[in-house]
């Protein structure tokens, strides 16, 4: 039986580009939670999770929604990606 390390390693080793969209990075619970299991295999490995240009877009757009908790979500998600900016890539 594989737990959930070694099947984040084996997706880390075997795939060249690791994206991420927006509606993952607003949940920021769980957001946080896969940043923490998969930070360390990415350092090991030399990669980084790149996220498109228009995800960073829309999470400033959010941060200026009259939606209070949508706001706080992209303002939690950007903190995120700054305090972990080693294993993130914005891409055009």
């Amino acid at each position: 039986m594989t737990n959930a390390t070694d099947y984040l390693t084996r997706q880390i080793q075997q795939n060249e580009v690791i994206w991420i969209d927006t509606c993952t990075m607003m949940y920021i619970q769980r957001f946080e939670l896969f940043i923490n299991k998969v930070r360390p295999l990415l350092l090991k490995s030399n990669k980084q999770i790149c996220i498109p240009d228009c995800v960073m877009a829309e999470l400033a757009k959010h941060q200026l929604a009259e939606d209070c908790y949508k706001a706080n979500c992209a303002n939690e998600a950007l903190k995120l990606i700054k305090n972990n900016y080693e294993i993130f890539k914005v891409e055009p």
